[in-house]
């Protein structure tokens, strides 16, 4: 009889790069470290994640709506296990946004944010900072004195009839994202909120990194005489532009024609000055555009249309009058003049007619009795006056107190400043009817500010996953469809975003038995998650939880459901709890209980010691009908078949030496990979593939090895580890780290060629793979044809399963890997060849 099988989808769409940006920045555990103590089940750090998937999921609704949110998505999946959609209810958030207020939001945006720069390889060399408002509904009337007013100011949504409050933004040149945020009351003024802003930022980020003098950029709101002297006298590199309206920046827009001096690009011309200053001396780069000064003339020209029509009635109005004298009327014209533009040019004639005393018409001999005067006046326009007024308008005064061109030339420090729209795309986005705080719908003051953080948090994570989806493109060369289909490097993560929409989680229950299947993810959306990474990658992955073991299995291949019918478990597990007990010998346990009637295919690593691992050895042997093997997925792409296939034809001639080279950044002390109880460190993680590439290629085991390992001080884990692996008939060295700047490839000497393979280790399964051969004074590129290395595995294992043939990789293997581990660390520890 069958068993009913029970069917439930969700949406997961592009809420798993959300919660990827979350877990790769530490964001939880950073917010959770401050509250060790807590007894919650669903922590602050896991509420704040649940806000920000809210905000970014564009639905825009209110806190106590939260729940409703999440009702049809994979809640546990995306914020761990044990957490459900009701569990994120209004006071559940309120409650968090009380605590984070409690603990200073500008004080723990500043250390998230310094983490994720860091996690992500952000460098904070140029920061552009500026303000803006957002208007509340509400009278706020018994507000607290020590937190922001929500008060009447100036409005930038043009909403005077409402109060509002304000925010201070700090973004980095690189990638627009976001620094530092600070609260501020709705009332606030430029020219003291920004001075203060750029002085707290420059001050945490000395604390952090002393060594880093990053330049902050900002508008004309910032620039005045107190604030630039400040600045000065704690020497703080600044650029800004400089308001029109003083006297010295009048003075400055009026040079000679042949003053400017053309940019680099040719876009532009300037006039370089060094101002004297009351303040300090100043460098200031008048700047204009041939665009600006067409867009200023045509501005100008409207305007003196207008103007001419005005002015030619106002005058006409002065013709009519009749004055007693000359001196009157000169007195009017001029009067009548006050305000006249510059580029009207205006001719006058004076003319007098005889007055007669007495009525009626005056005799032929009459004598006039005095004189009536008056004006007639004639405007036109003045071209190259109007010109000169148009070029002077399009002009920009930049100010910096960096003198030495040599530190920031001219062309830089335009630059600079024309970067400052990327905090005001921070403001847009922020904006966004769609967005989470596109209307404020708390009412205590305190939760707007503590909800000003979790607005800025998910504009950090949308900035963050943005650059590092460009950052690959640019450094893969490869391009993704933009909205009209044409290839873009550059794509904005709102349009990912919306290509990510009707992805779903189907759960497929059969009685005990659970099988997850993530539906429509389509190559496309590969090429984006690998080009993200293995974080983002397993909220999209296949899971599958066996009855026998109870595990959560997290497999990036689809196995043919028929094989999986044929009985096979796959040992391996996100869920950190679980992977501890793994690590820590669990496997062997569940591999005893598997292996009665089922074939296992084991994630490496297999063990934490070369003893353990040979307890594997020995309960296969009691079972040899059953198939059992480590999952060094690598060996099945036909790229590793291709190498070890021209070594033995004798491609390269001899044999004599292979290096390999395999890293990533990773310093999240909750990881896995960083606890050193579990078996966390570099050689555990990926050492162990340059042991099994060496010794593949081979194709025997080493006679002594030498090895150098460095621990991190803190997480007490190796993170830097290096060996060279005696062959007797050739060597093998290598480097792994698990704290070092992304990169794998392996080289293959021997005495006659060289084989280089592109990406060794984690070949991507979205387009092609390369490896050169060098022979004979003659290079060739090899190329192989897209192709997924897990998928691969998985059939070459069922396939042994189905037609009872050797598995790929025999499990001796496995023993022999976890002894080539323990000699690197014997022989490090020692100093000599073990």
């Amino acid at each position: 009889m069958e068993r009913a099988e029970d069917y439930h989808n969700e949406r997961l769409d592009h809420l798993g790069i959300v919660a990827g940006v979350c877990q790769e920045m530490g964001l939880a555990a950073w917010l959770d470290a401050l509250a060790p103590t807590q007894q919650r089940v669903v922590s602050y750090g896991t509420a704040t994640v649940a806000m920000i998937l809210n905000g970014l999921g564009f639905s825009n609704r209110q806190l106590y709506l939260v729940p409703q949110f999440f009702e049809n998505k994979p809640v546990a999946h995306l914020l761990g296990a044990g957490i459900s959609a009701d569990m994120l209810n209004d006071d559940c958030l309120g409650r968090t946004l009380d605590w984070l207020y409690e603990h200073d939001v500008t004080t723990v945006f500043a250390g998230i944010a310094h983490q994720a720069l860091q996690r992500f390889g952000v460098k904070a060399q140029h920061l552009h900072v500026d303000t803006t408002s957002f208007s509340v509904n509400g009278a706020y009337e018994n507000e607290n004195e020590h937190v922001i007013a929500i008060t009447h100011g100036y409005s930038r949504d043009h909403r005077e009839d409402l109060k509002q409050w304000m925010l201070a933004l700090a973004t980095t040149h690189q990638g627009d994202i976001p620094l530092f945020l600070q609260p501020l009351s709705g009332n606030s003024s430029d020219k003291e909120s920004l001075a203060k802003v750029i002085a707290d930022l420059h001050a945490q980020l000395q604390q952090k990194e002393p060594e880093e003098k990053p330049i902050y950029v900002a508008d004309s709101g910032l620039y005045s005489a107190g604030n630039m002297l400040t600045l000065n006298q704690a020497k703080v590199p600044w650029v800004s532009r400089v308001p029109e309206t003083s006297k010295e920046a009048k003075a400055a827009v009026i040079q000679d024609e042949d003053a400017w001096k053309p940019s680099a690009d040719g876009m532009r011309h300037l006039v370089a000055l060094q101002m004297h200053l009351s303040q300090g001396q100043e460098r200031w780069l008048v700047v204009r555009s041939t665009d600006g000064i067409k867009r200023a003339m045509h501005t100008a020209r409207l305007q003196a249309d207008k103007q001419m029509e005005t002015w030619n009635k106002k005058l006409w109005h002065v013709s009519t009058k009749p004055f007693a004298c000359q001196e009157d009327a000169q007195r009017a014209w001029e009067q009548s003049l006050k305000g006249f533009p510059e580029w009207l040019d205006v001719s006058v004639e004076w003319k007098s007619q005889a007055v007669f005393e007495g009525r009626g018409r005056p005799a032929r001999d009459a004598e006039p009795t005095g004189l009536r005067w008056s004006i007639t006046s004639n405007i036109s326009l003045n071209e190259s006056k109007l010109l000169a007024y148009a070029k002077r308008k399009a002009c920009f005064i930049i100010a910096s107190n960096i003198i030495d061109t040599e530190q920031v030339d001219d062309d830089a420090l335009i630059s600079l400043y024309l970067e400052q729209g990327s905090v005001e795309r921070g403001f847009r986005f922020l904006k966004d009817p769609l967005f989470l705080a596109s209307s404020v719908f708390v009412k205590k003051p305190e939760r707007i500010v503590a909800l000003s953080l979790i607005m800025v948090l998910a504009l950090l994570v949308y900035r963050l996953a943005e650059h590092r989806l460009r950052e690959q493109l640019a450094a893969e060369g490869q391009t993704i469809p933009n909205q009209v289909n044409k290839p873009t490097a550059k794509p904005t993560m709102r349009w990912v975003f919306q290509c990510f929409e009707g992805i779903e989680l189907l759960q497929i229950r059969t009685g005990s038995r659970a099988q997850l299947v993530v539906l429509r993810l389509q190559p496309l959306h590969q090429k984006i998650l690998s080009l993200l990474g293995p974080t983002y990658q397993q909220f999209y992955f296949f899971q599958i939880e066996t009855a026998e073991c109870g595990l959560s299995i997290a497999c990036p291949f689809r196995f043919n459901q028929k094989r999986w019918d044929n009985g096979l478990a796959f040992l391996c597990t996100e869920k950190q709890n679980e992977r501890k007990w793994l690590r820590k010998g669990g496997k062997t346990k569940i591999f005893r209980e598997s292996m009665r009637g089922k074939h296992v295919l084991c994630e490496k690593p297999l063990s934490m010691t070369a003893a353990q691992a040979q307890e594997f050895v020995d309960v296969a042997k009691q079972y040899p009908h059953l198939k059992v093997m480590e999952a060094f997925m690598y060996r099945m792409h036909p790229q590793w078949q291709k190498a070890r296939q021209l070594v033995k034809e004798g491609a390269v001639g001899e044999l004599r030496t292979v290096h390999s080279f395999f890293s990533y950044y990773l310093d999240d002390p909750t990881n896995i990979r960083n606890i050193a109880e579990v078996g966390g460190g570099t050689m555990m993680d990926i050492g162990c593939y340059a042991l099994s590439f060496a010794r593949f290629l081979f194709d025997a085991e080493p006679k002594r090895i030498m090895g150098s390992v460095e621990f991190d001080p803190k997480l007490k884990t190796d993170r830097l580890a290096s060996g060279i692996l005696d062959f007797g008939k050739g060597t093998s060295t290598f480097t792994c780290s698990t704290q070092l700047s992304p990169y794998q490839r392996v080289h293959i000497f021997g005495t006659t060629g060289h084989i280089e393979i592109e990406i060794p280790a984690n070949a991507p399964s979205d387009r092609p793979c390369r490896l050169w051969l060098e022979h004979d004074g003659k290079s060739e590129e090899i190329t192989f044809e897209v192709c997924n290395q897990y998928t691969l595995q998985g059939d070459l294992f069922s396939q042994a399963v189905l037609e009872n043939t050797e598995v790929p990789i025999p499990i001796e293997e496995s023993v022999a890997n976890m002894k080539a581990i323990e000699a690197i660390f014997r022989s490090a520890k020692s100093g000599v060849w073990v």
